[in-house]
């Protein structure tokens, strides 16, 4: 009887317990937790440089709150809670990342950690949803980002934007207005401390739709959810004083074998902003621009064509030369860049050769 009742309290500890396992990574000021078998994550600032102290920048006690969702098909799904997807995380070079795979799509969540245009260490991270479409139909897919805030609850306001001093009532920002961040400022430490979103940078991806309400209103709607200023962050008699913040990608088509990235950055409060690419990243990327870029003059003139892309083969090499002085610095993001650059260079070669 006593070994039942024992194996009765396991069962409740282990349901209860959002997450048995976990991976951690710290950065900078920067502490980064992926928890295993659940698909979440939760987000810390070090608050003083002496110190050893944490602020979780949204909510940590039960990482389930806030979440990812998928809408594939018209079929909603909350990455971390559906059996038609097998769930992997690791660590990476330049951070971490979740990677979701099913019979339809492979979805992966890469966590980069990045600093604050004046900040010397890290103080926040990059996130990059990737959608593939590993099957072979075209499908429809978007995603919706719901962040448990909690920062500005204890003192009004609840959130701002760099034209906007005061949210305290439901919002919804749409893509056509021009906002650079949003913020969930600290009660305590508004001028410091704070989880900011910048949205309207080079880099990052745009949502078609920023709601601010009621954290169980966001949480209960199956997808987009239709705000009132009416109401404020209060849900009677459920949740009192509760905000959260979601951000709507709208669903777009995949064809086979093909790709969707939304880029999101999240960290703290800085009045300068956030860089998101070093002045590798914009080397690469005018690397890629001129990869990808047809070939131009190659119909009049396969001369000028074919100098061109050599150009760009030997700024490449130079790229990876430089980067093998010191291996440890090379993240995966710019592998896969450098991977995409090379496949698009094959797909050129493979023209100038007729297909040989």
């Amino acid at each position: 009887m006593r070994v039942k009742k024992f194996t009765i309290l396991l069962i409740i500890i282990f349901l209860n317990f959002p997450s048995l396992w976990s991976l951690e990574t710290v950065n900078g000021r920067v502490k980064l937790i992926l928890h295993e078998g659940i698909g979440r994550f939760s987000l810390y600032y070090q608050t003083g440089l002496s110190g050893s102290k944490y602020l979780p920048l949204f909510v940590d006690q039960d990482p389930r709150t806030s979440t990812i969702k998928l809408v594939i098909d018209n079929k909603i799904i909350k990455l971390g809670e559906s059996s038609e997807f097998k769930e992997s995380a690791e660590l990476t070079a330049s951070g971490a990342r979740f990677i979701w795979k099913s019979s339809r799509i492979r979805v992966i969540m890469d966590f980069a950690f990045i600093a604050s245009k004046t900040a010397t260490l890290s103080d926040g991270v990059k996130i990059t949803i990737s959608l593939e479409n590993t099957s072979d139909q075209s499908l429809e897919a978007g995603v919706s980002f719901l962040l448990d805030t909690y920062l500005g609850e204890a003192k009004s306001p609840h959130f701002t934007t760099d034209s906007e001093r005061q949210i305290n009532r439901e919002k919804t920002i749409s893509l056509k207005e021009s906002v650079d961040y949003w913020l969930s400022p600290s009660a305590q430490d508004p001028e410091n401390i704070g989880l900011q979103c910048p949205i309207n940078q080079e880099g990052i991806t745009r949502p078609d739709k920023i709601v601010f309400a009621n954290w169980k209103r966001l949480n209960d709607v199956s997808w987009l959810y239709e705000t009132s200023d009416s109401r404020n962050f209060n849900l009677l008699p459920y949740s009192i004083n509760d905000s959260a913040v979601c951000h709507y990608y709208e669903p777009a088509r995949l064809r086979p074998g093909t790709s969707r990235e939304i880029v999101i950055v999240l960290g703290n409060y800085s009045a300068s902003g956030y860089s998101i690419f070093s002045d590798r990243d914009k080397k690469l990327d005018k690397l890629l621009k001129e990869a990808v870029a047809p070939a131009s003059g190659y119909t009049v003139d396969p001369l000028i064509a074919i100098q061109e892309d050599l150009s760009t083969v030997n700024n490449l090499i130079s790229e990876i030369n430089r980067m093998l002085a010191d291996v440890s610095e090379v993240t995966d993001e710019e592998i896969r860049v450098m991977e995409e650059i090379l496949n698009s260079l094959r797909s050129k070669a493979d023209q100038y050769s007729g297909g040989r």
